[in-house]
C-alpha cells in the first residue's frame, strides 16, 4: 500500500530519481514504525528529519505531535512533503544541506540517511548536543560504530563513537524495504548520547571536536576547558607544560581531525598515564 502510495507521490509530482544520490524511499510500514518507535518520542520532544525525501517516515513522525524540523537538500521534494504534511502544523520543512545547514536545537534526529553522508554527519553530531538519534546507514558503517577494539570492522570511526557515544543496531533492512532497491546492505543504528566516563574521554573528546587546530594548542585548550570538572591544569601556562610531556614523541603540529587511530590511541595511553593518576 505505501509503495503504491509512494510511487503515486513521484508520478503526479514528476520526480525523477537519482540512484547516484541515495535517494531511496522506505516503503515499509513496519520499518519505518521499528525507526520510529526506537526513539520512544514524547509530545514534548524537538525532532530533527535528515533527508525527508517523499514524506513516509515524515508523516509517522508527525502523528506522534512532537514538534519537527525536518531539512531536505534537493527542492524537487518540497512539494510532495508540502502537500503530504498540509495538515500536520507540528511540521517545519526547511531546505538546506545538513552538514552545511545551521542545525537548530534538538532533542533526537533520525533519518534515511543518504549513505554517502553517513559517516560525515555521525562525525557531526559529535558537536551537537541531542539525546538519541535512529538512523538508517549501510551496514558496515552500523557495524564500524559498534566495534570493540581489536575486531575486524574497529577504526578510527569507532573510537571516536566510543567516546561520544552508546550504539547498537535494531535491526537489518531487507532490500525490498526500499524503493529503489539499493544494492547496499542497511541497518537501524540507534545512537544515545553519552558524557564522559573520565578526565581521559573528556579530554580526548575535547580535542577531537577542534578539528582544524594544532594537536599541541588542542590540547593545551581541553586541559583548560576541562579543569572545571577535573584536577587539571588550569592556566594557560601551566597547561602548555604538561601538554608538552603529554604528548612526547607525537608531533604537536598534527591537525586533531588528520590524527589516525594509531595516533589517537597513543594518546589515550598517554593521557592515561599522565591525567589517571
Amino acid at each position: 500500500m505505501l509503495k503504491k502510495e509512494t510511487l503515486q507521490f513521484i508520478s503526479e509530482n514528476n520526480i525523477q530519481i537519482d540512484n547516484a544520490s541515495d535517494e531511496h524511499q522506505l516503503i515499509n510500514e513496519n520499518m519505518i514504525k521499528l525507526l520510529v518507535n526506537s526513539l520512544q518520542i514524547q509530545t514534548t520532544d524537538n525532532l530533527l528529519e535528515i533527508g525527508p525525501g517523499a514524506g513516509n517516515i515524515t508523516v509517522e513522525l508527525a502523528a506522534t505531535g512532537a514538534h519537527i524540523i525536518a531539512i531536505e537538500k534537493n527542492p524537487k521534494w518540497l512539494s510532495i512533503l508540502k502537500k503530504r504534511l498540509y495538515n500536520y502544523g507540528n511540521v517545519e520543512i526547511l531546505q538546506g544541506d545538513i552538514l552545511k545547514y545551521y542545525v537548530p536545537p534538538f532533542d533526537a534526529a533520525i533519518s534515511n540517511l543518504p549513505f554517502s553522508i553517513s559517516e560525515a554527519f555521525l562525525q557531526r553530531l559529535t558537536h551537537l548536543k541531542f539525546k538519541s538519534a535512529s538512523l538508517i546507514v549501510p551496514k558496515t558503517i552500523g557495524e564500524t560504530l559498534v566495534a570493540h577494539e581489536g575486531e575486524s570492522y574497529y577504526s578510527k570511526l569507532s573510537l571516536i563513537s566510543r567516546l561520544f557515544f552508546n550504539s547498537r543496531i535494531i535491526a537489518e533492512i531487507p532490500s525490498e524495504a526500499y524503493f529503489p532497491q539499493p544494492n547496499t546492505t542497511t541497518c537501524i543504528l540507534k545512537i544515545d548520547s553519552k558524557p564522559p566516563e573520565d578526565v581521559v574521554e573528556a579530554v580526548l573528546g575535547n580535542i577531537l571536536k577542534q578539528n582544524d587546530k594544532k594537536l599541541g594548542n588542542a590540547l593545551r585548550e581541553a586541559l583548560i576547558q576541562c579543569s572545571k570538572q577535573y584536577e587539571v591544569p588550569s592556566t594557560k601556562k601551566s597547561a602548555t607544560t604538561r601538554s608538552k610531556i603529554i604528548l612526547g614523541e607525537l608531533n604537536p603540529e598534527s591537525r586533531t581531525g588528520r590524527l589516525s587511530l594509531i595516533d589517537l590511541i597513543k594518546l589515550r595511553s598517554k593521557l592515561s598515564l599522565f591525567l589517571s593518576v
